[in-house]
């Protein structure tokens, strides 16, 4: 059988096409690829907005989809943004849309809906068909969407391009240990842990959204919705990285990790399912107890007492990213899913090794 020569990359903003690695993928292994976006984005701040606008902006994206309709017609549709739109479409109209189309849905999470009971009701419909198939970025996901789909779920980690690469003359500046990110974060949490260990110095980066972030120590500065670049820079000078989250849900804390490991540094992370695949546990990271002050304040204290070699942890967290998290590994995986759900042979490409037989299901 042959490979279906017509792929659409949906994202939400344009300019996310542009920095689309997939896309050139899919031309070297001799795909078709068309492409689809929502908005322009005006505003090159990224911000996190209300949910007002964001129910807004999901019924112009189920509008424009609408009036593009027969553009999918019998298309492979890899999904990036606007994933509520494309279910309501493919489970009410996928009927017009030709008996090889396919929605594969990536980057689609719920965070807290993830226990409302509409959304429960919501899923049960619209996951119901077999022209949908969702790739989800944690272990726990997989379990929670089975409950509902009809089709595999496939668990391929979010990954990194390997462009935020320092220079090696900024790590040796390093006075402070880094935190930072919206959602799902525990900052109430870390801000005790740092009262309590009033010696360490801290950064947080974190967005005005975050009302948890009250009565600061002194030891502790604090930025609030900075651009890409600044949270950048006050990352690479840290001299560690803690990703303290609240609840074990998806996605959430992945950004963050994968840019402290590509800057070398020794990462605190919590360990759950949503990032804790990423790391060997006191390997290429310390992993401390989902709200747990005593496991996170002897994390801490672990990074910092002298003789604990931080350079060898940053190394392998280094090296543990460039072999397994990266763009390339994904979009491999990917193109294993695409072939294989069209009888190609697909034995060429490799498994991420990551993966563990005994916690998710393989295709």
């Amino acid at each position: 059988m042959e490979v279906k020569t017509s792929t659409r990359i949906v994202h939400y903003y344009s300019e996310y096409l542009e920095k689309e690695s997939f896309i050139e993928r899919l031309k070297r292994e001799k795909f078709g690829v068309n492409t689809f976006y929502f908005f322009r984005r005006s505003n090159k701040k990224d911000k996190i907005f209300s949910k007002s606008r964001v129910v807004i902006e999901q019924f112009l994206c189920l509008f424009k989809i609408v009036l593009n309709l027969f553009k999918f017609r019998n298309e492979s549709v890899f999904c990036f943004g606007g994933h509520y739109s494309f279910f309501v479409v493919t489970r009410l109209f996928g009927f017009l849309l030709g008996k090889d189309y396919h929605l594969y849905c990536y980057n689609f999470y719920l965070h807290d809906l993830s226990t409302n009971k509409f959304v429960h009701h919501f899923l049960k419909f619209f996951l119901k068909s077999k022209r949908i198939t969702l790739i989800v970025q944690s272990p726990n996901e997989v379990k929670f969407y089975e409950k509902y789909a009809i089709t595999p779920i496939h668990f391929i980690p979010f990954s990194c391009s390997m462009e935020n690469l320092p220079d090696k003359a900024v790590l040796k500046n390093r006075n402070y240990i880094f935190s930072g990110g919206y959602s799902n974060r525990d900052y109430q949490l870390l801000l005790e842990s740092i009262r309590q260990n009033p010696e360490v110095n801290f950064v947080i980066v974190a967005s005005a959204l975050n009302r948890d972030i009250c009565d600061i120590p002194s030891n502790v500065k604090v930025y609030k919705d900075t651009d890409n670049k600044q949270f950048n820079k006050l990352l690479m000078y840290a001299l560690g990285v803690i990703v303290p989250l609240k609840k074990d849900v998806g996605a959430s804390g992945q950004l963050v990790s994968l840019l402290a490991m590509q800057m070398h540094k020794p990462i605190i992370y919590c360990d759950i399912s949503v990032i804790n695949y990423y790391f060997i546990p006191n390997k290429t990271g310390i992993p401390y107890q989902l709200g747990n002050l005593q496991s996170l304040n002897h994390a801490i204290q672990t990074l910092v007492k002298p003789g604990f070699d931080r350079e060898k942890m940053a190394q392998e967290s280094f090296k543990r990213c460039s072999e397994n998290f990266t763009k390339e590994k994904r979009d491999t995986e990917f193109i294993k899913i695409l072939k294989a759900a069209t009888g190609v042979k697909a034995s060429s490409i490799s498994r991420v090794q990551f993966v563990s037989p005994k916690t998710v299901k393989t295709n």
